[in-house]
Order: structure tokens, then C-alpha cells, then sequence
């Protein structure tokens, strides 16, 4: 038995050189010219990576890309998403088994350059400045509201559309007899932005509903915002309820203008609604209620019998907005022709 420290460090080394080659033994010659590389271009055929990720184990754990083998071999079935083409897209696990792609809802964001992420399209959810936790409670609530109700009509955005609820519209209440009728829910929260209503939407109000007319009205608080990245961000929130709720057509209300007199807001959300008259009709299933609502006066003045506060709309006002709204939802929810037939038969 060896009991010495330096022969047992002596037996050890002797034993691992037996064991290791020589480093250079094992590469040989590295190559000094182009005559022979030691890389050389494969080119590969979509046929051959189908094959591949056809025969990929679904049971093996992610690679260094972190995409589980099962979602890779669902790519197979060439049905990837047209989002994934125009957009970054990324895969929020929501729960249950991390293999299972139906436990993933795919997200993306807008962005405006290679270089700068458009803030306006990234999820938020809104602080808790005054400590009574009031929004996430409303948000709360219209997470239940998906589970128990089934709505024709969502309404979506800011104080804007939470308003509608409690003035008269034509005589009659959002809750009465003018929206009711469609089985409509209202998801408006004041002061939200762009970044909350696309957090919310990511975290419950889409889910366990199917509606089949979405009004989104949201952009007046971006404050912090250009018009572009607002005008980015209600494209980010499209995306996500085409993706979320692909049966739904969506209505995008125009920004309205803010202010008694001409000032930068109004500027900017006139510029708001300019962009998507130009951006939206290349997004499917999407239109822009942008009308004149005879809100400016030709001095440029906005009367406070329209607006009593200069921002937000009197009863008067949301008549002038609901009348060409509810014409345009009673339009998209006609049933088509194919539809007629079907229930006929």
C-alpha cells in the first residue's frame, strides 16, 4: 500500500498520461491554405430538415436555443403563423406541462428600428400609485367576467370606453337597451395606455370568450409616446387579438381630439389616427372608425357641451361617437350568406 504523498501524486500522474493523447496528436496537421478546409458549406433542403425534426426525440430536453424538441417537431406540419414572418415573436408558457406547445401563447412586440424597442408595445401592467390596488381588481374582475359570461361585443381601453357604461346614449344606457342586446362586456379602465391594455389582454381578457366583434379604443394617455410608437402600439394590441381571437373583427376608434383650444396633444393624436389609416388595412380583420364627430368649431375650439372637461365625452358627445359605432358593429355581426344557410337547413 503507497501511504507517501509525493509517490501517490507519482502513480496518479503516470496513470493520466497513459490515459490523455497529446493535444496535437489528436488534431494532427491544422491546414495552412485553402486547399484543404477544415469547414465546408452544406447546403441543406427543406425536405432534409423536415426529416430531421420529424426524427428529433420529443422527450429529450431543450437544446442551447431553448425551444423544446415537441415544439420544434410541430414545425413539421409547415403551419407555421404568419405573425412569425413580420414580427418577434415570443412564446409566454401560461401553465401546465413546459412540453407541450398548447401550453404556450405566443406574444410580439412592435419595434420601430433594429436599434430602439417601441415602449408603447411592450406589455405593462399599470403601478399602484395610490396604494389601493384598484386596477389590478378591475383587471381581476374582467378575468372572471370571461369565465362567466359569453359576449358578442368587447369593449377594450381607457376611460374612454369605461365612460360609456354610464351615460345615455340615444335615450338609452350601454347597459340598457343600446349595447346590451349584443351581450357586450366593458373592459375600459381609466388612465390606462397602450402598454396596459396589452398586458391585460396577454394575462385573462382574451381567454375562455369568443367574441365575434372587439372595440379597441385606446392611445390618449401614451403620453410619454410619439405618435408613431402610439400608433405602433394599438398595432402591437391588433396582433395580439387576431392571434388570441382570430374569429373576431376588430374596430379601432379614432383618437379624439383633447384640449378647449388647438394645442401638441390634439396634434399628436390627429397624427395617431393619420398613421393607421395608413398602417391598418394591411392587418386582416380590422377597421378604423376615424369620422368627423363635429367636436372642433371652425375657431378650432372644442365646446364643453361635447366634452366637459375637454377630454372626456357628455351624453351628447358619446351620441355623436355611439350612432356611427353601433351601425358599423350591427354590420359586422350580419350573418353572411353561407351563414344564413346553415341555419335555415
Amino acid at each position: 500500500m503507497v501511504v507517501d504523498d509525493e509517490e501517490k501524486a507519482n502513480i496518479l500522474n503516470t496513470f493520466f498520461s497513459t490515459v490523455f493523447t497529446v493535444e496535437n496528436e489528436m488534431l494532427g496537421e491544422i491546414p495552412r491554405n485553402n486547399e484543404n478546409p477544415i469547414l465546408r458549406v452544406t447546403n441543406l433542403t427543406q425536405e432534409e430538415v423536415r426529416n430531421r425534426l420529424n426524427k428529433i426525440k420529443i422527450d429529450k430536453s431543450p437544446g442551447p436555443d431553448g425551444i423544446h424538441p415537441r415544439v420544434l417537431r410541430e414545425l413539421t406540419t409547415g403551419s407555421v403563423p404568419q405573425d412569425w414572418r413580420i414580427a418577434n415573436v415570443v412564446p409566454i408558457f401560461k401553465k401546465g406541462s413546459k412540453s407541450e406547445p398548447g401550453n404556450y401563447r405566443p406574444s410580439d412586440s412592435y419595434i420601430m428600428s433594429q436599434e430602439d424597442t417601441n415602449s408603447a408595445a411592450v406589455p405593462h401592467a399599470a403601478e399602484d400609485v395610490q396604494g389601493d390596488d384598484r386596477w389590478l381588481s378591475q383587471h381581476n374582475r374582467f378575468v372572471l367576467d370571461c369565465k362567466d359570461k359569453e359576449p358578442d361585443v368587447l369593449f377594450v381601453g381607457d376611460s374612454m370606453v369605461q365612460l360609456l357604461q354610464q351615460y345615455e346614449v340615444r335615450g338609452r344606457r350601454f347597459g340598457g337597451s343600446c349595447f346590451s342586446p349584443l351581450h357586450a362586456l366593458n373592459f375600459g379602465i381609466g388612465g390606462d395606455t397602450t402598454r396596459h391594455v396589452l398586458w391585460r389582454l396577454q394575462n385573462g381578457e382574451l381567454e375562455n370568450i369568443k367574441p365575434k366583434v372587439i372595440v379597441l379604443w385606446i392611445g390618449t394617455n401614451n403620453h410619454e409616446n410619439t405618435a408613431e410608437e402610439v400608433a405602433g402600439g394599438i398595432e402591437a394590441i391588433i396582433k395580439l387579438i387576431n392571434t388570441l381571437q382570430p374569429q373576431a373583427k376588430t374596430i379601432v376608434m379614432g383618437l379624439l381630439p383633447r384640449g378647449e383650444k388647438p394645442n401638441p396633444l390634439r396634434e399628436k393624436n390627429a397624427r395617431v389616427n393619420q398613421l393607421l389609416r395608413s398602417w391598418l388595412p394591411r392587418l386582416p380583420g380590422v377597421q378604423l372608425l376615424d369620422v368627423d364627430f363635429g367636436f372642433v368649431h371652425s375657431d378650432g375650439a372644442v365646446s364643453r357641451h361635447d366634452m366637459f372637461d375637454f377630454l372626456h365625452l357628455t351624453a351628447a358627445g358619446y351620441a355623436k361617437v355611439c350612432r356611427p359605432l353601433h351601425e358599423l358593429i350591427m354590420q359586422l355581426l350580419e350573418e353572411t350568406p353561407e351563414e344564413k344557410q346553415v341555419t335555415l337547413a
